[in-house]
């Protein structure tokens, strides 16, 4: 078990969170809530500049858009996340290396909730 006296306080707070609440806690999380964590975190606990954030922040929320802010973070497949990087590219004219920075930004949301 993580040791929380070495973790800063927000990531001692979420973990907290989760141990109080069990395996289920990430289950009941929805997408809409999963991004304020997702940007508390980079804001607070991350070395990016502004812009970087700005960007990161921008591609989680309009992923969020696409998925639907409702929808249990858990319930997101692969099919999801490849249909929303088709919708970028076809939809909104995105290029190959647009799409994997997008992509990053999905990845480390998701590491973020689901490890």
């Amino acid at each position: 078990m993580l040791d929380s006296k070495h973790l800063p306080v927000y990531t001692s707070k979420i973990i907290r969170f989760i141990e109080h609440e069990g395996d289920s806690a990430v289950d009941r999380l929805e997408v809409k809530q999963a991004c304020h964590i997702y940007i508390k975190h980079l804001i607070q606990e991350t070395r990016l500049r502004d812009g970087a954030v700005r960007s990161n922040y921008y591609h989680i929320l309009a992923f969020a858009q696409f998925i639907g802010k409702k929808k249990k973070i858990n319930l997101i497949s692969r099919d999801d996340i490849l249909c929303y990087l088709n919708h970028l590219e076809l939809k909104r004219g995105y290029s190959q290396k647009s799409k994997t920075a997008v992509l990053t930004t999905i990845r480390s949301f998701f590491i973020l909730h689901l490890e």
